[in-house]
């Protein structure tokens, strides 16, 4: 006897397959808010980067696979997004991804 007794046993395992490999790449959301008294620069790696006043939040949208959020304090950025943090810089850029 084999790994697949019957016929409904194969379509039975690669439906199994089909809904695994759709649940992995499946891409998600991320919803990331400021709840400090104080102005963040949210950094996102892929993603970007973001400065968020107290209260405000930013949405990452079609995320897969693995990345790296944090915050960063003190920063200031000029108009082409370039500048510097006191924590958390990435290469003094706003957009770190």
């Amino acid at each position: 006897m084999g790994l697949f007794p019957n016929l409904r046993d194969v379509f039975s395992f690669l439906l199994l397959l089909i809904t695994l490999s759709f649940a992995s790449s499946h891409a998600t959301q991320r919803e990331i808010r400021n709840t400090c008294a104080y102005t963040v620069w949210a950094a996102a790696y892929p993603g970007g980067g973001k400065q968020l006043k107290q209260g405000e939040t930013w949405t990452l949208k079609n995320i897969t696979g693995s990345g790296r959020i944090w915050g960063r304090t003190k920063c200031s950025f000029g108009g082409d997004g370039l500048g510097k943090c006191e924590s958390g810089d990435c290469a003094g850029r706003l957009d770190c991804g």
